[in-house]
């Protein structure tokens, strides 16, 4: 199993991003239980007197907003990137080695006759199981199409029990792309994982796409179509929504708004965790 504790944010991440995320999931920088808290603990988070902006439906409508995007995959970035690259990469703009002409992070600021600009710094390691690429950097094509990022992206697709490969993912950064998918068109800010396996997935960490920022802590679908763990998820006052599903596994749970259990709260999760089953492996 690949799945790790998200743990804080990375040297590797620019100075700008890591302020970011420091300020939008400030919640990250702990270290996680594996166990399943019945409750949020106030040593996780701040939590400061403020009194919430939005009601339960709010909730509800924020989160059918953010799957509407559908959910990040890195094949979706790294096919469009990789796109790109390979119409308009020369030998020497920036290289033809996706690699960028070694193994050590290299720089790279050009144009080609063609009109491809290729900006910042990129890496890209290829694995038995799967790659990851690291960069702060885009390509824009001369017809306008572009693809840049500001972090890396992790996939790799093993086998596991049952008919169905597992499926791991980590994202931590910003990415962007005006063609492709939708996700990608509103510059999401991520630092979570996710992991399909063949009876459901897992997630852990967060992120923030069209405004509306998620945090997931230890969701565990394997175990139950509902879920167990918990859904942070940001009010517009600045406290935090905290969904804890119902170890009854019956779409219920107690949910809270920072530290004060507001009551029994129906959410159906089974469409997150569909989500995930039906997407694409790597290629």
């Amino acid at each position: 199993m690949r799945f790790e504790h998200l743990e804080g944010v990375g040297n590797t991440i620019p100075l700008y991003y890591s302020l970011l995320m420091l300020s939008l999931f400030f919640a990250c920088a702990q270290h996680e239980s594996a166990t399943w808290e019945r409750a949020p603990s106030r040593d996780w988070a701040v939590f400061e007197d403020v009194q919430p902006k939005w009601d339960r439906p709010d909730i509800l409508a924020a989160f059918q907003d953010m799957l509407s995007f559908g959910l990040p995959h890195g094949d979706h970035f790294w096919f469009l990137y990789k796109e790109l690259y390979d119409e308009g990469a020369t030998p020497t703009c920036p290289g033809t080695n996706y690699n960028f002409n070694g193994v050590e992070l290299t720089g790279y600021d050009c144009w080609t006759s063609e009109g491809f600009q290729f900006e910042g710094f990129s890496e890209y390691e290829y694995w038995p199981d799967g790659y990851r690429i690291h960069l702060e950097g885009r390509i824009v094509a001369p017809d306008g199409r572009n693809v840049y990022g500001a972090g890396s992206v992790r996939v790799e697709e093993y086998p596991a029990s049952g008919s169905q490969n597992a499926i791991y993912q980590r994202f931590e950064g910003s990415f962007y792309s005006n063609f492709g998918d939708s996700w990608l068109a509103q510059l999401p800010s991520t630092y979570f994982q996710m992991e399909r396996f063949h009876n459901g997935a897992r997630f852990d960490g967060g992120y923030t796409i069209n405004g509306n920022a998620f945090f997931y802590r230890n969701l565990d679908f394997t175990q139950c179509p509902e879920g167990k763990g918990q859904i942070w998820i940001r009010d517009p006052s600045g406290g935090w929504w905290i969904y804890v599903p119902s170890d009854d596994c019956d779409g219920s749970g107690d949910l809270y708004f920072n530290a004060t259990n507001t009551g029994v709260f129906e959410w159906d999760l089974k469409q997150l965790s569909e989500m995930v089953m039906t997407q694409e492996g790597t290629q």
